[in-house]
This record gives C-alpha cells, sequence and structure tokens, in this order.
C-alpha cells in the first residue's frame, strides 16, 4: 500500500523543466552542471534541442583537395596553384585560380583575358575546364581538386572540358547534434546519441539559426545527478564537424515525462 501511495504521490508531483544553455568554440565539448541537476530517479525526463546558433563555416576546400597545377609552355614546366581553407563555391574557386595566375604572370594584361576558366554546368551538375591558349595545361592527375570537381586523373590541353563526374563541392550533407545523456536514438543500425540532424539553409559565412518547430524529445538515460553533459557535432559519417573556431550555442530543454 505504502508503495502504490509514492507512486500516486510522484505522479501528482508538477511537470519539470529545464532549461541548459551550452557553448563552446570547439564542436566537442563538456560542461559541468553547477550545482548538479537533480533528476528523480522515480521519474521519466526528457530531453530535445530547442535551438542551435553558429556560422557555416565549415570548409569544403582543404589541405586534402586545394592544389591545382598547370603548365603556360606545353609541359616544360608547371606552376602549383594552393587555394586556403574555406568554404567556396566554384566561382569562388575559379576566381582564386585566376587571382593566382595573375600574381604568376600568366594571363594576357593587354586584353585581361585568363587563359584557365573553371564553371559550372548546374543543369549537369557538372564542372567545366576551358583552356584558351595553345600552350597551356592542366595536371588534373597532379591536382588534388579534381575528384572536387569531378574529373578523373588526366592532363587537359586546350579547349572545353566537361568533368566526367558530379561536383563533390559539399562533404556534410547532415549535421548530426550529440548529447551523451540521453538514449533511443540510432545512427546507420548502431545506438548513438544523436538528438537532432539538419542541413544548413544559409550560404557560407552566413549564421546559422536552428530553432525547430516541433521538438523531438528522447528519453534521458541517467536518474539522481548531473553533473556534466557532453555534446559534439558531427558529419552524417560521424566525423567531427570542423567550424574554424567559430562560437557555437545550443539550448537544450528537459521535462519529466
Amino acid at each position: 500500500m505504502q508503495e502504490v501511495l509514492e507512486e500516486i504521490r510522484d505522479l501528482l508531483l508538477p511537470k519539470e523543466n529545464y532549461s541548459l544553455v551550452l557553448s563552446s568554440t570547439t564542436t566537442e565539448w563538456s560542461t559541468n552542471i553547477s550545482p548538479p541537476l537533480y533528476l528523480n530517479p522515480k521519474r521519466n525526463y526528457e530531453l530535445a534541442l530547442a535551438n542551435l546558433e553558429t556560422y557555416y563555416s565549415i570548409p569544403n576546400i582543404d589541405s586534402t583537395n586545394n592544389t591545382l597545377k598547370y603548365s603556360p609552355d606545353g609541359g616544360t614546366s608547371w606552376k602549383t596553384i594552393t587555394l586556403s581553407i574555406g568554404s567556396y563555391e566554384i566561382d569562388q574557386i575559379n576566381a582564386e585560380v585566376k587571382r593566382q595566375l595573375k600574381e604568376n604572370g600568366d594571363w594576357d594584361s593587354s586584353t585581361q583575358e585568363y587563359y584557365v576558366n573553371i564553371a559550372a554546368n548546374t543543369a549537369t551538375l557538372r564542372a567545366t575546364v576551358e583552356i584558351t591558349s595553345a600552350t597551356y595545361r592542366v595536371d588534373m592527375a597532379a591536382s588534388s581538386i579534381h575528384t572536387t570537381l569531378g574529373f578523373s586523373p588526366q592532363t587537359l590541353g586546350p579547349g572545353y572540358h566537361k568533368g566526367e563526374n558530379p561536383v563533390n563541392i559539399l562533404s556534410v550533407n547532415s549535421i548530426l547534434v550529440h548529447c551523451d545523456i540521453i538514449k533511443g536514438s540510432f545512427l546507420n543500425g548502431g545506438r548513438q546519441p544523436v538528438i537532432y540532424s539538419f542541413f544548413p539553409n544559409v550560404s557560407p559565412g552566413e549564421k546559422i539559426v536552428e530553432s525547430p518547430n516541433n521538438l523531438v524529445y528522447l528519453p534521458v538515460a541517467t536518474g539522481g545527478n548531473i553533473q556534466r553533459i557532453n555534446v559534439w557535432l558531427t558529419d552524417q559519417a560521424s566525423n567531427l564537424l570542423n567550424l574554424r573556431g567559430e562560437n557555437v550555442s545550443l539550448r537544450l530543454h528537459i521535462r519529466s515525462a
């Protein structure tokens, strides 16, 4: 009888709600809760992501895909263009390539003509490379950017060239928010504490403000005191996001079920 009375009493307790704001300049961090958050072990609790804010600074060009090798003299000598790590569109890649061609003196200053032009065909999702000088070559086999542009390893001569494969300009298809105190979430068939996933609806360099219209709550895996919460952001392949030091702020909502 005593147990029944205690159970009824617990059911009559008012609902509990807690809001936790966490922030960091990294995409994997721990936050100590002081004083510890007490969750009644006789009650069930659930958690949802209420808000996330940061800037779209995820690089799609880094040290693995940032070089373009070309020759201005038919292959006698070769030069390498190196792009800085950043978030690029195809036209921005083209602009940086042209800037460095000009810096290297490999352009026609009288007509302001560039002999290598990179563009995108949005209908076919392929990149194009147009070489307008008889002596210019682009060595895609030695250019780490060739996979991003969708070209197979080959040497391109004068003329208009289309990539064999779609442009691979976006390596991140989804941003996953993980939190170590929840359960009931699976990723690719395995248990992973993912509380939310989304893709930014802004352009690189703009602010991401993600506020779900309908909060999705998942069970909290622990009862008693919560002294620390671990949070991390990954892509769809569980790789930690690189936000290049931008601040990430998120708000978690915990409630009694």
